[in-house]
């Protein structure tokens, strides 16, 4: 009996052990660009509109807040993905799904369903898109934004990378308070 007790201590200090080894255990901020690294999902958005969109908007550069949202506005309107400040879902799902291919049917899924939540948050937000005081409508910079972290936070097993920084992160292990 005192050698069952003695293995059952044990392994209680074991585990209380180990928990506050994990507990202390968290990931420096300065990984944070590292992180935004793990999902490793296919590009499902046409990049051609880009170039025109780039010399379009080239005067803007210095002031980065209206530059990446007429940069997302002028994409979108001229992939057809924004019409009259409203999302075409539709266009959307068909260009994408073009895009990823028939061989990507996991991305296809993942796509499609943020897409349809990401339409709701953005109408949701449309006073505030509105309001935003930009030089260009920010509907399209709301949804990318929007399927950027869906993806990121939804991304496929088949995508995440196994290195170590992103496993950790997957566990759930938090980013450090202090450096």
């Amino acid at each position: 009996m005192k050698k069952v007790s003695l293995v059952v201590i044990q392994l209680l200090i074991s585990v209380i052990v180990f928990s506050q080894a994990s507990l202390s255990e968290c990931i420096k901020k300065s990984k944070k660009a590292e992180i935004e690294q793990c999902c490793n999902f296919p590009k499902p958005i046409p990049s051609r509109s880009i170039p025109a969109c780039s010399k379009k908007y080239q005067n803007l550069m210095s002031d980065h807040k209206n530059h990446v949202i007429c940069m997302a506005d002028c994409q979108f309107v001229g992939l057809g993905f924004l019409k009259n400040g409203k999302i075409d879902l539709k266009n959307f799902r068909n260009t994408t799904a073009n895009e990823l291919g028939a061989n990507e049917p996991e991305a296809q899924d993942t796509i499609s369903r943020l897409a349809e939540m990401c339409v709701r948050i953005v109408r949701e937000q449309a006073t505030a898109i509105v309001n935003a005081g930009t030089k260009c409508n920010a509907t399209a910079f709301i949804f990318l934004k929007c399927m950027g972290d869906g993806v990121f936070s939804n991304c496929p097993d088949k995508y995440w990378s196994t290195r170590e920084i992103c496993t950790k992160y997957d566990q759930g292990i938090a980013y450090c308070e202090k450096e």
